[in-house]
């Protein structure tokens, strides 16, 4: 006969206790986390690779528009206010899929890391793609935002990567630059065409 003997604890009604519940959630947000951090890796092997090859003139507005209508539910629910103002076309000769990753990382940053009801401001033209959000009100630090795995502030849900991978991929090509600056009480990230 076994020395202890273990019954599992099972309400009447067949419910799953609250602890029991608790746990499944904390296991499916790590899974979730650990998934993205792989295909984040993944995507950075790829970039540094160079396996994104094939290259073509980029509207980066029309690439715009196609973002924030995927973000748009996000946007409305932190009651972001968004105003983008085009003055010229910003074209870029780069891989498709690597500018709607830059783009979108971008984008998800700005959205993730302004206030609800703040602002965020995007501004093209002909040199210059900048996207601007109201945040922390103090400066990242430069030269830590672009590292692999940095994280502002431990946030438990970055896998502290996106930074990482705008910056590979603005590395690939010798007629663009990232530049990240904080001004007038908004931290903005700069995508120069040289």
């Amino acid at each position: 006969a076994p020395l202890l003997r273990h019954k599992p604890h099972k309400k009447q009604d067949g419910a799953v206790p609250k602890a029991q519940l608790l746990q499944l959630s904390e296991a499916k947000t790590s899974l979730t986390r650990m998934a993205a951090l792989n295909k984040s890796l993944l995507t950075l092997a790829r970039i540094e690779n160079r396996q994104y090859e094939e290259v073509a003139p980029i509207c980066f507005a029309s690439l715009l528009r196609t973002l924030t209508e995927e973000y748009q539910d996000l946007i409305a629910f932190k009651e972001i206010t968004l105003y983008i103002t085009e003055k010229s076309p910003f074209s870029v000769q780069m891989n498709k899929d690597l500018a709607v990753i830059l783009l979108s990382n971008l984008l998800r940053n700005a959205i993730k890391y302004t206030y609800p009801k703040g602002k965020i401001l995007i501004e093209i033209d002909k040199h210059v793609f900048s996207i601007a959000n109201e945040g922390k009100p103090t400066p990242l630090d430069a030269d830590k935002i672009f590292k692999r795995f940095h994280k502002g502030e431990q946030d438990s849900t970055s896998t502290g990567l996106g930074l990482a991978i705008v910056k590979s991929i603005v590395d690939l090509y010798q007629h663009i630059r990232l530049q990240y600056v904080y001004k007038e009480e908004k931290h903005t990230f700069l995508i120069v065409n040289c």
